[in-house]
């Protein structure tokens, strides 16, 4: 992108951001809420996109713009109990290593926007999270463990290199041939694991805890 343009798509960037926090003024800016924007952004312009980057923000992206991240850690821990319905190999590997769910964080809060290199992909994926439900980033986050589930058991079960195999995951796949076959087993996911029966899982486990 020409300097030029790049200048010019940062002033309109912070005006939307603003914008929609003047608005919205109970609503607070997080590290990644920008990456959202930024998508908004090159695919509507700015009159467009502020009024579309509101809405997301009163409602998909609302539980990441509380004044602490103690609801975003809470839809994170919905990603285990999804992978143990699925795969308990995996699961209790997962479990071993401590690695525990941060890995995703900044898959799930930036829509994928931060850690995909290429653009088409990423609205590939916008579409799919404006279409449904807005933890369907949650649910691809766990898809995308579970299609990569033989090369995640192939590290050594310490949480430095779960970690970071996890971590990179998405940067590291090749999505030509793997995106659409995730965002199938996503779709599954949430048909067989719905929100409510993971938050009651949740809750039982704390009660328990």
């Amino acid at each position: 992108m020409p300097e030029k343009q790049r200048r010019s798509l940062q002033d309109q960037l912070m005006d939307l951001i603003l914008w929609v926090l003047e608005e919205e003024d109970d609503l607070h800016y997080y590290q990644g809420y920008h990456d959202i924007c930024v998508t908004v952004l090159r695919c509507c312009g700015l009159r467009l996109g502020q009024v579309i980057a509101k809405e997301l923000s009163k409602r998909h992206l609302r539980d990441y713009m509380c004044p602490t991240m103690d609801q975003t850690r809470i839809l994170l821990d919905f990603i285990m109990p999804i992978i143990k319905e699925e795969d308990i190999e995996l699961h209790d590997f997962l479990l071993e290593s401590d690695v525990g769910t941060i890995f995703a964080l900044s898959w799930v809060i930036t829509w994928y926007g931060h850690v995909l290199a290429e653009h088409k992909f990423i609205v590939r994926l916008f579409d799919l999270f404006l279409a449904l439900h807005p933890l369907m980033a949650v649910y691809t986050a766990a898809a995308m463990v579970l299609h990569c589930a033989d090369d995640v058991l192939d590290q050594e079960c310490d949480m430095p290199s779960v970690h970071h195999h996890l971590v990179n995951l998405p940067g590291t796949l090749d999505l030509s041939g793997n995106l659409e076959p995730i965002i199938a087993l996503a779709n599954t996911l949430f048909q067989k694991h719905p929100p409510s029966y993971l938050a009651k899982v949740s809750e039982q486990s704390s009660v328990n805890v």
